[in-house]
């Protein structure tokens, strides 16, 4: 009787703590995130930070996920007659590897992509008694790999706690920083609903034409010691062809316009510069999720040929280079309305590579039509 008793407690404990087991298994996703605030005090110079890494992601087979993170940060620090503020936005692919069929899960981690941060400093000259402004932009790429630890608090709830090696490229100062970190955050997982994917299946099989037009507007700041402010923005229609399911190549002609003014710390005169860019790139994109939600992977390039009119002064110019390679990568979400038509956000690393000032991050919103080739 007592063995009665002890299996019968032991396959009620079993059922429990299964039931309480994650959803790691294909077809769920995870969404949630990390971050941290620091505050801190030298002598006279004060400095704060806030970091906040949103990620979500789909688990393509058993215990593998693969998603996009959008990390974000703010850094400042002051003194007297001195402050500098810092503002970052990046977007990274990461992937991720569940091990032990438990409630406590090890995983093995890694990230790639890059951030766009813009550092603007005040300082006071006391010999003018006036003060002055120095603002500048910066593209960095990273990547990190390490371990991880979730500990589930329900089905659906992970906390979990990270330990990765960082690797940050620095472009425009030509400098790598390495650094080992340790982070805490809270996800959720969850399955997709089966009613949404059996409604309709959107054609992002082979034999489909791809149309798409989208539009992006972007704040251009000049990277010298300048003050100022601008505005871009694009349209970039899209035709392509899936030559195999999910996986679509085309061509694009991206036409961008930007408007800027700026003037010198030493000077209250304001100069203008206009920019006209025309290009025609190749494209691939690639989808995942076999659903009415689907992310894609994107990748370009191509040439471009841009026109300046800079204070009044119109380029090319006899020994000026008007024409660029250009490339862009990055990562974007699809909505599907019916099985033919979606509603997409994009947002890519794009950069003129002879001229390091153009590099940018790009958030882009459009309308694509998926169009069926014929039968198979």
């Amino acid at each position: 009787m007592k063995n009665l008793k002890f299996c019968f407690a032991a396959w009620l404990l079993l059922c429990v703590v299964h039931a309480s087991f994650a959803q790691t298994e294909k077809g769920t996703w995870m969404a949630g995130g990390s971050g941290w605030l620091q505050a801190m005090k030298d002598n006279s110079l004060n400095t704060a930070g806030l970091v906040l890494r949103p990620r979500a992601g789909y688990f393509f087979r058993d215990n593998l996920a693969v998603g996009l993170a959008v990390p974000m940060n703010y850094s400042g620090s002051w003194v007297s007659d001195y402050s500098s503020h810092n503002l970052g936005i990046g977007t990274s692919l990461f992937a991720r590897y569940y091990f032990l069929p438990s409630k406590t899960k090890l995983f093995v981690h890694g990230e790639w992509g890059a951030s766009y941060i813009r550092n603007r400093s005040e300082n006071f000259n006391p010999q003018t008694s006036s003060k002055y402004y120095f603002s500048n932009n910066q593209a960095i790429t990273n990547y990190r790999a390490g371990l991880g630890l979730v500990h589930f608090i329900t089905s659906n709830i992970g906390l979990e706690f990270t330990a990765d090696y960082r690797k940050e490229s620095f472009e425009f100062a030509n400098f790598a920083r390495q650094t080992y970190n340790f982070e805490i955050g809270l996800f959720a997982y969850f399955k997709g609903k089966k009613s949404e994917e059996s409604t309709f299946i959107p054609h992002t099989e082979a034999k489909t034409w791809l149309v798409v037009g989208s539009i992006g507007f972007s704040s251009l700041k000049p990277t010298e010691p300048v003050r100022g402010r601008g505005n871009s923005f694009d349209f970039a229609p899209k035709i392509g062809f899936f030559v195999k399911n999910n996986l679509a190549v085309g061509l694009s002609v991206p036409i961008l316009l930007a408007y800027n003014e700026f003037s010198s710390f030493s000077s209250s005169s304001v100069t203008t510069l206009e920019l006209k860019r025309y290009g025609l790139n190749a494209f691939a994109r690639y989808y995942f999720l076999p659903n009415k939600t689907k992310l894609f992977l994107t990748g370009e390039l191509g040439y471009a040929h841009v026109d300046y009119n800079y204070g009044g002064v119109t380029f090319p110019t006899p020994d000026a280079s008007i024409n660029r390679f250009t490339y862009a990568f990055g990562g974007g979400l699809a909505r599907f309305v019916s099985p033919n038509v979606a509603l997409e956000a994009t947002l890519d690393y794009r950069n003129l590579l002879s001229n390091a000032e153009q590099r940018v991050l790009y958030l882009q919103l459009g309308v694509s039509t998926y169009l069926r080739g014929g039968k198979k």
